[in-house]
């Protein structure tokens, strides 16, 4: 189950993030695309957040420094980033409007180049996860039989 679940998320990481969101923005206006892309990543980090907690729940990861523990805490802690910390700002910025070449246009900029490095690396983090996780779990599996 676990390495569904690492699946799912990764692959909806990936097609969400170098898929979608570039679709969105290349088919509709900035505005638009900006806010569709904004909720599709709200919902996918929301998503993490619980697939990611229950895994560490569930196997009882937090207690043992393994290499799958840790790039979930990295993940859950990237997540938690983008949401709560950078996220809202952009959201505010973006609700107050701004001119081009203005200040406040280069705060976006800034902030949204931080959450899209902070995304790719989550999702090099979820890739590498599902590599060794899956190993991990097969291992597992066949000491137990």
């Amino acid at each position: 189950m676990e390495r569904v679940l690492i699946t799912l998320w990764v692959g909806a990481l990936w097609t969400v993030g170098f898929v979608v969101a570039p679709v969105l923005f290349s088919e509709l206006d900035r505005s638009t695309a900006g806010t569709l892309a904004g909720i599709l990543f709200h919902y996918l980090n929301f998503a993490g957040l619980i697939i990611g907690s229950g895994l560490l729940l569930r196997n009882r990861l937090t207690t043992q420094a393994t290499l799958p523990a840790l790039l979930l805490v990295l993940m859950l802690l990237l997540i938690l980033i983008n949401e709560f910390g950078i996220a809202p700002e952009i959201a505010a910025l973006r609700e107050a409007g701004f001119a081009a070449g203005s200040e406040t246009a280069k705060r976006f900029g800034l902030l949204h180049g931080a959450a899209s490095v902070l995304y790719l690396i989550n999702a090099l983090f979820g890739l590498a996860l599902a590599v060794v996780g899956a190993r991990g779990v097969t291992r597992q599996n066949h000491t137990s039989c």
